[in-house]
C-alpha cells in the first residue's frame, strides 16, 4: 500500500508596516502567517516574516519581534522569526532619523539575562536622545552581551543632547560586553561618558572577556565635540582594546579622556590590554585607577596631552607594561604620581611636538611609602623637535628619593632636548648603556646613591 504525503500549503499575506500589522482585522488561525515589508517605510530594515502563535496569550508586545493585535475579534500574537541570539535595531524602528532610544531600549529587552545576545546596527546613524542603561544582575550564570556595526566608518550612534551615552551594568566576573566596528559620537563638549561598563558582582577568577574593537569616540563634528570621558571602566577584570581611535578636544586645548580604568576594594581588577589604539588631541589617553593591574599598552599611538597617566592618591595599583608605542604628547607621555610597582616601558618613541613646552617622556613624581622598585626603562628613543634642544626631558624621576628605588634605564637614545635622564627623586637606579645627543645641555642629573655611565654636563 503506497502511503500519500499530504503537504499543507500556507497562503502568505503581505502588509506594508509594522503599524498595519497592528491594525490587521484579518489576524488570526485564518493569516497565520505575515510578511512585513518595513517598520515605517520600503527599505528601512525592519522587514520579516511574523506567525501567529495561539498557544501563547502572555507575552508583552515589544514594537519589534513580538507584535500584539487587539480587535473585535479577539487577541493575537504575533511573533518575528529570526535567529535568537542577534537582534537587529532596525526591527524596532531604529535609525530613519528618528530618535532611537525606545528602539535600542526594546531590542535590549529581548537579549537573554540568562545566555545574551547580540544588538546589531547596519550601516546608518542611529540617534540617542536619552543615555541607554543595561543592567543584568544574575550573578549565577555565564552571559555575553555584543553591540555591533557594519563598521565604524559606517555604523554610527550618535547622542546629540547633555547626556551619556550607554551605559551596562554586569553581575559577575563570567559576564562580559562587546562594543565591536561602531562609532560612539556626541555633539557635547566634554562633559559626558561615551560608554560605562561596570561589573556590581564580586570579582574572583574571571572566564569573561570583554572588549573594544574597532570602534570610533568622537564629536559629531570631528574635534568640535567630543566626550568628556570616551570609555569609563569600573570593577572588570580582563577587558581588550583593539583599534580604538579616541578623539578629544581640538589640539592644544587638553580637553577629554580616553580610557578611565578604576576598581574599588576588596577585589584587584586584572588584564587590560590595549593593542593598535589611536588617541587623538584631548587630556589624557588612559588613566590607571585605584585596584587595577596588570595593563599592558603595545603598538598604539598618543597625541595627547599626557599618553598613560597614574594619577596622585591612587592605590593598589602594579605591573604597567608599555611596549612598541609612540607617544608625540605635549605634556608627558607616561606620568607616574602614585605607588606602582612592575613598571616596564621598553621600545617606544617619545617625539617632542614643539621647543615652547616643557614636556618630560616619563615623568615619575611620587612621595610616600612604600617605595616603587622595579621600573625598567629600556630601548627606547626620546627626541625634541630640533636643534639645539632647549626644553623637554627624557626621563625625570622626582618627588622624594626614598621613594623611587631600584630602577633600570639602558639601550635608551636621548637627542634635541634640554635633559636626559634626571634622577633627583631616585636612588638605587642604574642608568648605563644608553645614546645622548651632543646638543643636550644636561645629559644625566645623578641625584643621591645612583649609578650613571657619563658625566653630567
Amino acid at each position: 500500500m503506497k502511503l500519500k504525503r499530504q503537504i499543507l500549503v500556507t497562503n502568505i499575506v503581505s502588509i506594508p508596516n509594522i503599524a498595519s500589522l497592528r491594525n490587521f482585522s484579518e489576524a488570526g488561525p485564518e493569516n497565520p502567517v505575515v510578511w512585513v515589508e518595513s517598520y515605517n517605510s520600503l527599505g528601512d530594515g525592519g522587514e520579516g516574516v511574523f506567525i501567529y502563535n495561539p498557544n501563547n496569550t502572555s507575552s508583552i508586545d515589544n514594537d519589534g519581534t513580538i507584535i500584539v493585535i487587539s480587535n473585535s475579534t479577539g487577541t493575537y500574537r504575533y511573533f518575528r522569526q529570526f535567529n535568537n541570539d542577534i537582534i537587529n535595531i532596525c526591527w524596532f524602528g531604529g535609525g530613519n532619523n528618528e530618535d532611537s532610544t525606545q528602539a535600542l531600549s526594546n531590542a535590549l529587552s529581548v537579549i537573554s539575562l540568562s545566555n545574551g545576545g547580540t544588538v546589531y546596527f547596519p550601516a546608518g546613524t542611529y540617534t540617542f536622545y536619552n543615555e541607554i542603561t543595561y543592567k543584568n544582575s544574575n550573578s549565577d550564570t555565564e552571559f555575553s552581551l555584543t553591540f555591533v556595526g557594519q563598521g565604524a566608518d559606517s555604523s554610527i550612534l550618535y547622542w546629540p543632547n547633555e547626556t551619556n551615552g550607554l551605559s551596562v551594568y554586569l553581575g559577575a566576573s563570567k559576564q562580559s560586553v562587546h562594543f565591536r566596528d561602531l562609532s560612539i559620537t556626541t555633539s557635547q563638549t566634554g562633559i559626558y561618558t561615551g560608554i560605562y561598563i561596570t561589573q556590581v558582582g564580586g570579582g574572583g577568577v574571571a572566564t569573561g572577556v570583554s572588549d573594544f574593537t574597532r570602534v570610533n569616540f568622537r564629536g559629531s563634528s570631528p574635534q568640535l565635540q567630543y566626550w568628556g570621558t570616551a570609555i569609563s571602566v569600573n570593577n572588570m577584570i580582563n577587558v581588550n582594546y583593539e583599534g580604538v581611535i579616541i578623539a578629544g578636544s581640538l589640539p592644544n586645548t587638553n580637553v577629554g579622556i580616553g580610557v578611565n580604568i578604576s576598581g574599588t576594594s576588596p577585589n584587584y581588577y586584572l588584564g587590560h590590554n590595549f593593542t593598535n589604539c589611536v588617541f587623538y588631541s584631548g587630556e589624557v589617553g588612559i588613566i590607571y585607577g585605584t585596584y587595577s593591574q596588570g595593563i599592558t599598552v603595545n603598538q598604539c599611538n598618543f597625541g595627547t596631552f599626557t599618553g598613560v597617566r597614574i594619577p596622585e592618591g591612587e592605590t593598589s595599583i602594579a605591573q604597567l607594561s608599555i611596549v612598541a608605542s609612540q607617544f608625540g604628547c605635549s605634556g608627558y607621555g607616561v606620568d607616574i604620581r602614585s605607588l606602582s610597582s612592575g613598571i616596564t616601558i621598553t621600545g617606544n618613541t617619545f617625539y617632542y611636538p614643539d621647543d615652547i613646552s616643557d614636556t618630560i617622556g616619563i615623568y615619575m613624581n611620587y612621595s610616600g611609602t612604600p617605595a616603587i622598585q622595579g621600573t625598567a626603562i629600556v630601548g627606547n628613543f626620546f627626541s625634541g623637535h630640533s636643534i639645539p634642544g632647549n626644553g623637554g626631558k627624557g626621563i625625570v624621576v622626582s618627588g622624594n628619593s626614598n621613594s623611587n628605588n631600584y630602577g633600570n634605564v639602558t639601550g635608551n637614545v636621548f637627542d634635541n632636548m634640554n635633559t636626559g635622564v634626571d634622577l633627583t627623586g631616585a636612588q638605587l637606579w642604574n642608568v648605563h648603556g644608553n645614546i645622548y645627543g651632543v646638543t643636550i645641555p644636561n645629559q644625566v642629573v645623578p641625584g643621591n646613591n645612583n649609578s650613571v655611565g657619563v658625566t653630567t654636563k
